[in-house]
């Protein structure tokens, strides 16, 4: 039928069009969920995409390490590794993938995972999906929380919204979020604070307000891995 018809061409225009997907994840160490990690990566990128993986400062790390790990789950040409940040924390390692990105063709997708979270088959899919029709500005999808056993849906309701309008009352994550990077001045304003955590946050409202708004997204693509002992489940005053 039509609908089936729709569905296969649209699966083969996602397969075969050149919209450029980039991922930029930070690392401290090889942690046990990082090789689930790599692979719900390796499921989703396209000869075209680029993994990012941008050594900590405080990481004792070498590259080699991190290449001999993935030499069996990824082609070497969809991976690089970033030597390490200037300065500690999160952050600053994904600043400094951000650094690398300058020298990059323009356009291309950008997103970000953390080394101990994971994305759904249908990532790469949905992402590219929707910029197929919207040539720039940002998307946020929606993603499941794991927490002690225990799964939190967090749905994003199907709407575009005014940076002014949400500034203070929103509810998204980097690793669910998407952006059309056309050039330089669109990557300067996709930045991370110096500090120890709560950088998502800024990094989130700042490049909301460079466009505007945000074009929430109803469909689930990540999974927030938050495991006793993170940073994630100490409160922390902005």
């Amino acid at each position: 039928d039509c609908s089936s018809l729709n569905k296969v061409m649209e699966y083969s225009w996602l397969k075969n069009n050149n919209m450029r997907l980039i991922i930029i994840t930070p690392i401290l160490a090889l942690d046990k969920s990082f090789p689930k990690t790599a692979v719900s990566v390796a499921n989703n990128l396209s000869d075209n995409d680029l993994w990012l993986i941008c050594l900590d400062s405080a990481s004792l790390l070498e590259e080699d390490d991190i290449k001999n790990f993935l030499r069996d789950t990824l082609k070497s040409n969809q991976y690089r590794v970033i030597k390490k940040s200037k300065q500690p924390y999160a952050g600053n390692a994904r600043n400094s993938g951000l650094d690398y990105l300058e020298k990059e063709k323009f356009p291309f997708i950008l997103s970000f995972l953390d080394a101990d979270d994971f994305i759904k088959h249908n990532y790469s899919q949905e992402i590219k999906k929707y910029f197929k029709n919207n040539k720039s500005g940002v998307f946020s999808f929606s993603y499941e929380r794991h927490k002690k056993g225990k799964v939190y849906h967090v749905v994003h309701p199907l709407k575009k919204e005014l940076y002014d309008d949400f500034k203070y009352f929103y509810n998204t994550a980097p690793l669910s979020t998407a952006v059309m990077i056309n050039d330089k001045k669109v990557l300067s304003a996709a930045r991370f604070g110096k500090r120890k955590r709560a950088n998502d946050q800024k990094y989130f409202l700042d490049i909301v307000k460079y466009f505007g708004y945000v074009h929430y997204q109803s469909v689930s693509i990540a999974i927030y891995n938050i495991k006793s002992g993170s940073l994630s489940n100490i409160k922390y005053k902005m």
